[in-house]
C-alpha cells in the first residue's frame, strides 16, 4: 500500500511539475513569438515602404521617358505639318499682296 501511495504521490508531483514547466515553456514561447512577430511586422512594413518608394521612382522614370518619346514623335509628325502650314501661309500672303496690286491697277 505504501508503495502504491508513494508511486501515486511521486506521479502526481511529476505531473504537476511537468504541467507547470509546460505552462512556463508555452508562455515563454508565446512571448518570444509575439515579440518576434512584432519585430517581423515592423521589418515587413519598412520593406514594403522601401519597395513602394522604389516602385514609384521606377514608374515615374519610365513614364517620363515614354512621354518624352511620344513628344519627340509628335514633334516629328507635326513638325512637317507646321512647315507645310507655314509655307502655305507665306504663299497666301504673296497671293494677297498680288491681289492688292491687281486691285490698285484696276482702279
Amino acid at each position: 500500500m505504501g508503495v502504491i501511495i508513494t508511486a501515486l504521490t511521486q506521479g502526481a508531483v511529476f505531473d504537476i511539475t511537468g504541467g507547470i514547466l509546460t505552462a512556463i515553456g508555452v508562455t515563454f514561447a508565446s512571448v518570444t513569438l509575439g515579440w518576434q512577430r512584432n519585430k517581423l511586422l515592423k521589418t515587413f512594413k519598412k520593406e514594403i515602404k522601401k519597395g513602394q518608394r522604389l516602385l514609384e521612382t521606377d514608374v515615374k522614370e519610365r513614364l517620363d521617358k515614354y512621354i518624352l518619346s511620344i513628344k519627340a514623335k509628335m514633334e516629328t509628325i507635326f513638325g512637317d505639318l507646321d512647315a507645310y502650314l507655314e509655307k502655305e501661309n507665306t504663299q497666301l500672303d504673296e497671293l494677297r499682296e498680288l491681289n492688292r496690286r491687281i486691285n490698285i491697277r484696276l482702279q
